[in-house]
């Protein structure tokens, strides 16, 4: 038995708060289909596990952004794709493939005419930044 809260209950708990603004960390397809019509602005990540075959493949991209952000659009009001989370800090190994997997989903998302609408960045720890001063 499981006590993670249904994704209902969690958009039923986001509204009553007046949270605007979510970002999540997998493209779960219930979560994503319990925020259609909320208005809820939606960062959907795409987890560090598959910047590999996405930083690999414009294919994968593609597919990916048909999957998990086409199949949900305007219901879901997807603001921006968050490619990876802290990837240079926590996976150095995989920094090489981070432009590419961005350049792949920028590509995805222009041949489904959503570039105007949806952004891509990726998440990065304060720990790059080298002086952090002032």
């Amino acid at each position: 038995m499981s006590s993670v809260p249904a994704a209902t209950q969690i958009t039923t708990l986001l509204r009553s708060q007046n949270i605007r603004h979510v970002r999540l960390y997998d493209a779960d397809p219930a979560m994503l289909a319990a925020l259609a019509n909320t208005g809820i602005r939606v960062i959907v990540s795409v987890p560090n596990e598959q910047l590999l075959a996405i930083g690999n493949s414009n294919a994968t991209a593609a597919n990916w952004v048909a999957r998990n952000v086409a199949a949900h659009f305007p219901s879901v009001n997807i603001t921006a794709i968050a490619v990876g989370s802290e990837v240079l800090s926590a996976q150095p190994n995989a920094a090489p493939l981070l432009m590419p997997a961005m350049r792949y989903l920028q590509n995805a998302l222009v041949a489904a005419a959503l570039d105007r609408y949806i952004k891509i960045s990726t998440p990065h720890s304060s720990s790059i930044i080298l002086d952090s001063f002032p």
